[in-house]
């Protein structure tokens, strides 16, 4: 479709457009559109998900798509004039966020990748007519500012300097110098004259702003929970909160999510997406338009007072004429079939979103609670498996939130994902929530003032816990069509997005909990439903008969593959599984061969079957090293061979200490028939043997470059690097390589110490810096617990009145997202001796009341919902592998090694209580851990993370009150000489 711009025909054209008879345009996309920019009334851009970029030249009412050779979520565009443009965005890996810019010089008829992993991921760009230009987005080690600039429209970026807390999701410009930035936590920081400055402005109570708009002087910016906020005269560096009585108590139910103005005019809008709010006078006055939708929008744009559209869930566009009195939709009204709520740690069931959206063709949303670090990733992964809609949340979901939920999605099935029982939706929010989103009684405010409507879903499903009556398998393993396979493999590049191991079990079983109809026993989700267009997607069938033949086949042979991986046990010869598996991958093209190898090399990890698992990956580099999962593959390998977790694993797992056992008494009366076995080992200290694990990863991190396309560096293999030159006793040479890394840092080292807390990656170098050097000046941002050596053992049994733990300096938790330490959070207390490390937890009961103990305890056990403590122990400070022990307050508890559940340590654990406290007093056997039992002298990063039954998590090392990860371990220091009195 050809731009329209003849000086002569245009404004006939654009009366025929106006006058003509208004129809909503054909389905234009699926993906949600995330920005728009219109150049005049006629012609306009929007972009978003899976690098969709649409245009349209008769104002909004059709739309084509074109090619962006790209499957990033683009965030951002900007053109300069109708044929030069930018659009910009990102790819979600579990180590780092990829930026994409795109160019065009022909209205879109072509898009060029200008920088592609040249620079992080990108959710703003601006552009002006000189060449100048910003970009903004991910903060890393090397821009911890997340802004970037050129002079050469894009061609080459630098990296501006300043600091940021977090990464800038929303900006504002008025030249390359002067700007607003929006952070994803929270911090609102402003550009002036090129310096980088924090705004001023009081607390924002746990609310963010997530779009700006800089107009000369002044400012608005717009967030969660109904926030305004307006910098009257000072550019942004100033804020105060803009009182907007329109919405009253429906204020808490809006979402803010984007932001347009033109002259005196503002517009707002977000989730709901039934209103806009309008303000003709800056902010004085505001009223409330109305839009026959209801699922959120993503954002807005004006080309002047009358003419404006709106973009967001489900390739939604509307469009008004009129400054928004009136809206009227450009594309079908949609809406999900199937809302699924997961609040768990254990992830997103990927499995069951492509059974239900890329074979079943239903739209899909999701309500997900998790870290805004993590949502990223997770994002992307639900993304890739087909998933729609979603909405991510930090706190769980209220009642109120849940009907709300209802009225906004409106689905006809909900399904509660988490399947411990204690989240279980009979005895939770969701059967009232149902009955009260049907209630025009029921929180009237989001029917009056919010424009929505009483809704009611027919069915709701929870994941089975156990045997029932009935149970709904949505065959997630029969072959389809339209996947070549099952959907049940097809997820598993989702799973490894998200940074998440597959469940090994094969199914997902669901339970009907109540049904508005009178099926009790479905067939399938929505079986006996009515069917609505506005809820399922037009699939076409891509697939040839002669396709269908072939996809068959390499069906088969994959599953032929699978079969190969689940009858290889941890002790198989790893060389007998790649004579198996490569005759099978030659009969695969080239992509899809890399795609099952590595899917099989992730499941052999996550079962952990490493060595076999290694020699996949191998495959994968060696065999298809210009597919992207190459590097991917790399990534693994140099992470597992670095790590002296990884190789205490497999040194058990293998039998290179010849096992015996022992036993000794260590329990108190009240447990007489535990005991404590300990490992007498024999232990192979061969230094060939050390060398010949660890080498390997300074041998592949050589090969990183020729992979990765980008010039930037990966801090989180960088670390690995230092820590396997740590392993192999080259200390000298690990300290020059930290030193080199610091010089390279945009601040100077006089600078670096005002930077603590804002980089996580940046705190791990200069702790290490400071490690090895505590006369540096640098000092150490990390939080540093002693654990010294116990002059006698303690007997388990909870109490903690042993000498041993007389005069500790206990480790106090802080809970997660506030400052300083709450009297009530959990403490921890530390000791080892010569056999056993030995930790002695206390914490507050968390609902006030005792909860009674197991009486039978098993492995791993399922710990969600239950009041839960996890500890981390990463001996060789590479922040990426660990040791992790779970306990409860029943006393359960589980284990795993770099996510391997299939470790099991020999560890024990005594529990006790009171009316106020639960207590778990627990001894690890070193020899679990390390084969050097001498452990004064010693750090190892370390954290302890207790989660709630509502979810709320205390953690002794925080970074800036956030949800804690791996990189935010803190260090732990073995001392021989007993406490100082």
């Amino acid at each position: 479709m050809l731009s329209i711009r003849n000086r002569f025909f245009g404004p006939i054209l654009i009366i025929l457009v106006l006058c003509a008879k208004s129809e909503a345009a054909t389905d234009a996309t699926e993906k949600t559109l995330r920005a728009l920019q219109f150049v005049d009334v006629l012609e306009g851009w929007a972009v978003g998900d899976d690098g969709v970029i649409l245009h349209s030249v008769d104002g909004g009412i059709h739309w084509e798509h074109q090619k962006s050779g790209t499957t990033a979520s683009l965030r951002s565009l900007h053109f300069i004039d109708p044929t030069t443009g930018w659009a910009v965005g990102s790819l979600e890996k579990p180590t780092r966020s990829i930026g994409v810019l795109l160019f065009t010089q022909d209205s879109g008829r072509t898009w060029k990748i200008q920088s592609h992993d040249n620079l992080p991921g990108l959710n703003f760009i601006r552009f002006w007519a000189d060449g100048t230009g910003v970009a903004a987005g991910q903060n890393t080690l090397w821009c911890p500012s997340g802004l970037h600039a050129t002079r050469d429209n894009g061609k080459t970026w630098i990296s501006l300097p300043g600091s940021g807390s977090s990464p800038v999701i929303a900006a504002d410009f008025k030249d390359a110098k002067n700007g607003i930035l929006l952070r994803a936590d929270g911090q609102i920081d402003s550009l002036r004259e090129g310096q980088l400055l924090p705004a001023e402005y009081d607390p924002l109570k746990g609310k963010r702003a997530q779009a700006v708009k800089l107009i000369d002087r002044q400012a608005f910016a717009v967030g969660e929970g109904d926030l305004i906020l307006r910098s009257s005269d000072s550019g942004g560096l100033r804020w105060g909160y803009l009182t907007n009585p329109t919405l009253k108590k429906a204020s808490p139910d809006v979402d803010w999510r984007s932001l347009a103005q033109s002259g005196n005019h503002l517009w707002v809008a977000g989730s709901p997406g039934s209103i806009v709010l309008h303000s003709p006078d800056l902010g004085k006055n505001w009223e409330v338009q109305r839009l026959q939708l209801s699922t959120p929008l993503r954002a807005l744009h004006f080309f002047d007072e009358n003419f404006g559209w709106a973009v967001g869930e489900f390739g939604c566009i509307h469009k008004t004429v009129d400054g928004g009195k009136t809206w009227k939709a450009m594309t079908p009204r949609k809406r999900p079939a199937v809302l699924i709520h997961s609040e768990s740690d254990e992830g997103i069931r990927y499995e069951l979103v492509t059974q239900f959206a890329k074979v079943e063709g239903y739209r899909t949303a999701i309500l997900r609670k998790t870290t805004a670090q993590k949502a990223s990733c997770e994002w992307e992964a639900w993304n890739y498996a087909g998933g729609h809609g979603w909405e991510n949340r930090t706190t769980p979901l209220t009642e109120r939130e849940a009907v709300l939920a209802l009225r906004t999605w409106q689905p006809d099935v909900t399904i509660q994902q988490d399947a411990s029982e204690s989240l279980n939706p009979a005895d939770g929010i969701w059967k009232d929530a149902y009955e009260k989103a049907f209630d025009p009684t029921a929180y009237p405010e989001q029917l009056d003032l919010l424009n929505l409507k009483p809704w009611a879903p027919w069915r709701h499903f929870h994941r089975e816990t156990g045997s029932k009556v009935f149970a709904l398998d949505p065959h997630c393993q029969e072959f389809s069509e339209r996947l070549q396979g099952s959907a049940w493999e097809y997820v598993e590049e989702a799973y490894s997005a998200a940074n998440q191991q597959r469940p090994l079990e094969g199914s997902c079983k669901l339970q009907m909990q109540w049904s508005r109809g009178e099926n009790p026993s479905p067939r399938d989700l929505l079986d006996g439903l009515p069917h609505h267009a506005e809820t399922r997607m037009n699939l076409e069938n891509l697939v040839t008969s002669e396709k269908t033949v072939l996809s068959k086949q390499l069906f088969r042979e994959r599953q032929i593959i699978q079969t190969v991986a689940s009858q290889t046990n941890s002790f198989a010869n790893p060389d007998s599984l790649v004579v198996q598996v490569k005759p099978l991958l030659s009969k695969m093209p080239a992509g899809l061969a890399a795609r099952s190898c590595f899917n099989l090399g992730h499941q052999m990890a996550s079962q952990g079957q490493w060595p076999q698992a290694k020699e996949i990956f191998q495959i994968v580099l060696r065999d298809y090293p210009e597919d992207p999962l190459a590097l991917e593959a790399l990534r693994w390998m140099i992470q597992y061979h670095s790590s002296s977790e990884c190789r205490r694993r497999v040194e058990i797992q293998n039998h290179m200490i010849q096992e015996q056992i022992k036993a000794e008494t260590l329990v108190a009366s009240q447990d007489t028939n535990r005991f404590v076995q300990q490992r007498d080992v024999s232990l192979i200290r061969r230094a060939e043997d050390n060398r010949n694990w660890h080498m390997p990863a300074l041998e592949l991190m050589k090969k990183f470059p020729t992979l990765n396309s980008s010039t930037q560096t990966d801090p989180s293999l960088e670390i690995c690097l230092a820590a396997a030159q740590r392993n192999l006793g080259e200390i000298d040479q690990a300290t020059k390589y930290m030193q080199k890394l610091v010089s390279e840092l945009p601040k100077g080292r006089s600078e670096l110490r005002a930077l603590k807390g804002v980089d996580p990656w940046k705190d791990i170098l200069l702790s290490e810096l400071w490690l090895m050097n505590r006369a540096d000046g640098l000092g150490n941002p990390k939080l540093v617990g002693v654990a010294r050596r116990a002059a006698a053992r303690p007997k388990l049994d909870g109490i903690f009145d042993d000498e041993c733990w007389k005069d500790v300096v206990p480790l106090k938790l802080k809970p997660v997202q506030a400052q300083g330490i709450s009297s009530g959070c959990a403490t921890l207390r530390v000791r080892f001796d010569s056999d056993f490390l030995y930790l002695a937890m206390e914490c507050p009961h968390d609902e006030g009341k005792p909860i009674p103990k197991l009486s039978r305890r098993t492995r791993d056990m399922n710990l969600q919902g239950q009041d839960r403590v996890a500890l981390f122990f990463d001996l060789d400070r590479d922040y990426q592998t660990f040791f992790r022990f779970e306990f409860d307050a029943r006393g359960a508890v589980r284990d795993d090694c770099w996510g391997d559940s299939t470790w099991n340590p020999k560890w024990f654990v005594a529990m006790n209580s009171d009316e106020s406290h639960w207590r778990a007093e627990i001894a690890i056997p070193l020899v679990e851990l390390t084969n050097d039992s001498s452990l004064p002298g010693k750090i190892w990063a370390f954290n302890v993370i207790r989660t709630k039954k509502s979810g709320e998590k205390e953690a002794w090392s925080l970074r800036n009150g956030k949800e804690p990860e791996l990189v935010d371990l803190g260090l732990l220091q073995f001392l021989e000489q007993p406490q100082p009195k």
